[in-house]
């Protein structure tokens, strides 16, 4: 049980120091993405949380590697389809790179989010 909560702990703070770092676009620093990728790749240990993928997806998107992006968060919105910030992400990952993508992401960020589109 104390292994449990340990984990879980060293989790949320692994998860919330990358998306501090993440949540500064438009591009992350050099030195930044190793650490931020070990971060989420702890925090991601026996974590059925789709935030920490979310959270990848953007750091591959910062790190202009969009196809990776891509891949990441259509797994992401495949298990879970309500997730606006993981469609807004998808969206930009498709970009010029997918067409049909990008027009599925934009269509579920509309029915998610009308205001958004």
């Amino acid at each position: 049980m104390c292994a449990w909560f340990v984990l879980g702990i060293r989790q949320v703070r692994n998860t919330n120091t990358a998306s501090a770092i993440v949540a500064k676009p438009p591009k992350i620093a050099r030195p930044q993405a190793p650490r931020v990728d070990s971060l989420l790749r702890s925090a991601k240990t026996l974590n059925p949380d789709l935030t920490v993928n979310v959270l990848q997806g953007r750091l591959a998107l910062l790190q202009n590697d969009k196809a990776r992006a891509l891949r990441i968060l259509k797994d992401v919105v495949r298990r879970e389809p309500m997730n606006l910030l993981a469609w807004v992400y998808a969206a930009e990952a498709a970009y010029r790179q997918d067409e049909a993508s990008l027009r599925l992401a934009l269509s579920k960020i509309a029915q998610l989010d009308p205001k958004a589109v």
